[in-house]
């Protein structure tokens, strides 16, 4: 994946770039060993080889579940439910799949095709009370501050070229 986004209402939201990378680093900076266990069917394996295939079946197919909290900083840290708003996902994908598999042979070309795409969203139905409240907060017109933290990714690709760096 090269971007997500997340919009409500027509409205970005929380955005990020490099998923794969920023996704990656965010993970070995903040997981435990526990969270590594737990995140093990949305593919995190921090302590195998590379050349090991947990996920592959016979085909070649496999099968994941990833949490949109891995992605984005959203998903992590608002814990509360929207109502009544429009929400959009989008998926940037690379035109190759070079950053997304790791080939054993120089001259594979992998590719990678996805066959489904599911976006899971609880639906909370609340009580008569409840939804007289949500009524009322709506009707009132009041502005809700959506605070969480969002992450960010900067590359320096002349680092490696220059001697000296300030």
């Amino acid at each position: 994946m090269v971007e997500i986004r997340y919009l409500l209402n027509g409205i970005t939201v929380d955005s990020i770039r490099d998923v794969g990378l920023t996704s990656t680093l965010k993970a070995y900076l903040s997981y435990n060993s526990s969270d590594s266990v737990r995140l093990q069917n949305a593919g995190w394996f921090p302590k195998l080889k590379i050349t090991d295939n947990v996920l592959v079946d016979s085909k070649g197919g496999f099968n994941l579940c990833i949490p949109l909290k891995m992605l984005m900083g959203f998903f992590e840290d608002y814990k509360k439910i929207l109502v009544n708003v429009k929400q959009e996902l989008v998926l940037l994908r690379s035109n190759d799949d070079l950053n997304a598999v790791i080939s054993t042979k120089a001259t594979d070309v992998p590719k990678v095709e996805i066959n489904k795409l599911s976006w899971n969203i609880p639906h909370i139905s609340v009580g008569i009370p409840q939804e007289l409240a949500l009524t009322k907060l709506i009707d009132r017109n009041v502005d809700i501050i959506l605070g969480f933290r969002s992450w960010e990714l900067v590359e320096f690709p002349e680092l490696t070229e220059t001697n000296r760096h300030n």
